[in-house]
């Protein structure tokens, strides 16, 4: 909704504000990724790019130590 937009946009712009990192959490679909980048956020997670995985299978995908 438009109302929701203007929530996420105000905290992306008030943590930029103080230097934070924000987060997308609960991205499923391709259309909601695409609004987040309009709106400016620069990380997100979820479905859309996987599923939950075992830390073991991380390791793999990312090429990252765990820790």
């Amino acid at each position: 909704s438009r109302r929701s937009r203007a929530i996420v946009r105000a905290i992306v712009r008030m943590a930029e504000s103080l230097d934070l990192n924000v987060v997308a959490e609960g991205v499923e679909d391709l259309e909601t990724l695409e609004l987040l980048r309009e709106i400016g956020a620069t990380q997100a997670q979820g479905y859309y790019f996987s599923e939950p995985l075992p830390i073991e299978l991380l390791n793999v995908n990312t090429g990252r130590a765990a820790g």
